[in-house]
């Protein structure tokens, strides 16, 4: 029987909604195969449903269960028949009588600390409780086309990091853009209320080091008469809770001397949630002894109002801090399904899956999932080694630079590409990934649709390191090209300003990237010609 949500007040179709809470309630979506991942399809239209807020999503389980059946357990298998069927390359769900939520995304955040690699995870009060990757729904239109601004916007809104010693605070900036992705500055601002004694306003803010890892899978969204399609996702699909979401590994490489803050913002409220970081290493011996699917996870280090707590004191904290928090917060119902949960401590149910996924880098061998090899590793940094090419770029860059990789790659080229390149090595090895690349490269590409995306982070170490190698005379026949949005020469960093510059022109990408191409080839052959 299908569920009714006509008498919900909290479920609404979306032709009355342009913004707020969107999920959309999916009656049917497709899948199909590729060379390597998914595409999800899906086409959102007026007449379906949409979720508004927490009450109506409680409304939307409620309907579910009131229909009785068995739909979850039909997905289930439908879903597992299909990813082990090699003959079945496409195929459409139907899912009217149990619609799935759609659009969900989410970021899986890896911390590095002085060569120790961390899940950064953050503690969920309500279901599913435990510990939760930074992720939300979405709230505009926008954002059920595109679901990578989802991802873009939770990422900003949750994760705040300061260095308190040199009076520095870590935020993502997504990008020219930034107005769209919502509250990334809200949090930030709470917390300077909060910490008035901390001076944190006096801090100066640098773009949080990132790098994102590009997952195999691609999302196709129809919303009315508009279309996109967008890649580098890592898909979920979750029957247990008629969800669909889209998520994305984030590498962040800092000094230990750290502080993590949570900044999401509830109902103009700082939900002030627990941090913590769970040792990769740790997790993984973990999953070869089969223990992963047990339900109590313990940090190896925790962050909580500001500063750096002992774990020891989690059930403590839980305890003395998060119920009291929940007031105004939470309905009864939330309270008191957060006071008789047993597992108060698992992994999410995305959380888990990602986390998995990291870990093993997968690759489905007779139902088996089985790690890369040593020797695989080491050959995928062997392979990073031989780079000819080095492109560097700020994530807000991510999908212009992905087509500047796609068109030299098609010529043939070696081409260090972070997105995609690290998405070959798994997770210990990626600062020795990248700078045997660049220490491999003839030309590095400086990437850049704004001034700021030029010094930020991680470009600023690559192109310096580059810039470093080739003036020490290590590197002689090194070239270091801009390829940039609509600058001036003064608004290059002033170790860039040498540097041959092409325009990037986004109504006409192939055409930049033909005359930088043109100087590339110049570049490697000299260099192929000395050798």
């Amino acid at each position: 029987m299908k569920p009714r949500f006509d008498d919900k007040p909290g479920l609404v179709k979306l032709a009355n909604r342009s913004k707020g809470d969107l999920q959309v309630l999916l009656n049917e979506f497709t899948l199909t195969k590729l060379d390597e991942g998914l595409r999800l399809e899906v086409a959102v239209t007026g007449d379906l449903y949409s979720i508004i807020d927490r009450a109506g999503k409680r409304e939307f389980f409620s309907a579910i269960e009131e229909a009785g059946g068995n739909e979850r357990e039909k997905m289930a298998r439908s879903l597992a028949q299909f990813y082990r069927d090699k003959k079945l390359v496409a195929y459409r769900f139907d899912c009217s009588n149990s619609p799935f939520r759609y659009a969900n995304g989410g970021v899986l955040p890896v911390v590095r600390l002085d060569s120790t690699d961390y899940f950064c995870l953050f503690y969920r009060d309500i279901y599913p409780i435990g510990w939760n990757i930074a992720n939300g729904g979405s709230d505009t239109l926008e954002e059920l086309l595109d679901p990578q601004r989802i991802i873009f916007r939770e990422f900003g809104e949750e994760l705040i990091i300061s260095d308190h010693q040199k009076c520095l605070l870590y935020a993502y900036e997504p990008g020219a853009e930034d107005t769209f992705y919502g509250l990334q500055n809200e949090g930030l601002e709470a917390w300077k209320i909060r910490f008035k004694n901390l001076g944190l306003d006096q801090y100066k803010k640098l773009s949080l080091p990132v790098k994102w890892i590009e997952g195999p899978d691609w999302v196709s969204a129809t919303v009315g008469r508009r279309r996109h399609t967008s890649r580098g996702y890592f898909l979920n699909i979750n029957p247990e809770d008629n969800g669909i979401e889209v998520d994305r590994i984030a590498l962040i490489n800092l000094k230990d001397n750290i502080n993590i803050y949570d900044g999401e913002i509830t109902r103009g409220v700082l939900c002030n949630r627990m941090v913590g970081l769970f040792q990769v290493d740790s997790l993984r011996r973990e999953l070869k002894n089969g223990k992963l699917r047990r339900s109590d996870f313990r940090p190896q280090r925790l962050f909580f109002e500001g500063q750096e707590e002992k774990p020891e004191r989690l059930e403590e904290l839980t305890r003395l801090e998060t119920l009291p928090a929940q007031a105004g917060l939470r309905t009864e119902e939330e309270k008191r399904r957060f006071r008789d949960e047993p597992k108060k401590f698992d992994l999410c149910p995305v959380t888990r899956n990602l986390a998995q996924r990291y870990m093993m880098w997968e690759k489905e061998e007779g139902g088996e999932l089985l790690a890369l090899s040593a020797s695989q590793h080491r050959a995928e940094i062997a392979r990073a080694a031989t780079s000819e090419v080095f492109i560097t770029f700020n994530s807000a860059d991510l999908m212009e630079a992905r087509g500047l990789y796609d068109y030299l790659t098609a010529r043939g080229h070696k081409v260090f590409f972070s997105a995609v390149s690290l998405a070959m090595l798994g997770e210990s090895d990626y600062c020795a990934a990248i700078d045997r690349a660049l220490e491999a490269a003839t030309c590095l590409i400086v990437f850049g649709t704004r001034p700021e995306h030029l010094d930020s982070g991680w470009v600023g170490y690559e192109w310096r390191s580059f810039l470093a190698e080739i003036h020490s005379a290590r590197k002689p026949r090194g070239k270091i090209f801009n390829m940039v949005s609509e600058m001036k020469v003064e608004d290059l960093p002033y170790g860039l300003r040498s540097v041959q510059m092409i325009r990037y022109a986004p109504l006409s990408p192939r055409e930049s990237f033909e005359k930088l191409y043109n100087f590339i080839r110049h570049s490697l052959y000299q260099a192929q010609a000395v050798r």
